[in-house]
């Protein structure tokens, strides 16, 4: 068998780097924004993964820790947004009647509805918009809401 030469073996390392972060990113995706592998999106789980961390007071939370699991609930609430925009755009602009809609739809994982904390996001659609917020570490309607 004859060796490639330089090039070929540069764009076949090349390709083989690219298709490792892809599915780095897609396992990413799937396992920590509780987006569903095509065919497993339809399951109702109300499973949530919750960081241990989450589970302490809110006042023993080191901040590194509380800071990235209101990074991950922003996401969530970023990627839900996103997916209501989208349903809205197939629906004459109207957005779905619950989350569990989006779920059902296909579009989201039902873990995608919980926040860091574990637990539901708040949605209320209401006229042409709609509030979409969690209820923060203390999980109670407070100055520390996080909204989209």
């Amino acid at each position: 068998m004859d060796m490639p030469d330089k090039k070929t073996g540069a764009v076949v390392s090349a390709l083989m780097v690219v298709a490792a972060l892809a599915g780095v990113a897609v396992g990413l995706l799937w396992g920590n924004f509780g987006i569903k592998p095509p065919g497993e999106a339809n399951a109702l789980d109300d499973d949530a993964v919750v960081p241990a961390e989450a589970a302490l007071p809110p006042d023993e939370v080191p901040p590194d820790v509380a800071a990235r699991l209101a990074g991950l609930t922003r996401t969530r609430l970023t990627l839900i947004r996103s997916a209501i925009e989208d349903y809205a755009l197939g629906n004459a602009g109207k957005p779905p009647a619950t989350l569990r809609d989006l779920v059902e739809e296909g579009i989201l994982g039902a873990k995608t509805l919980r926040d860091a904390w574990g637990r539901p996001i708040r949605y209320a659609p209401g006229g042409k918009g709609y509030d979409l917020r969690s209820l923060g570490p203390d999980g109670v309607p407070s100055a520390d809401d996080l909204t989209e």
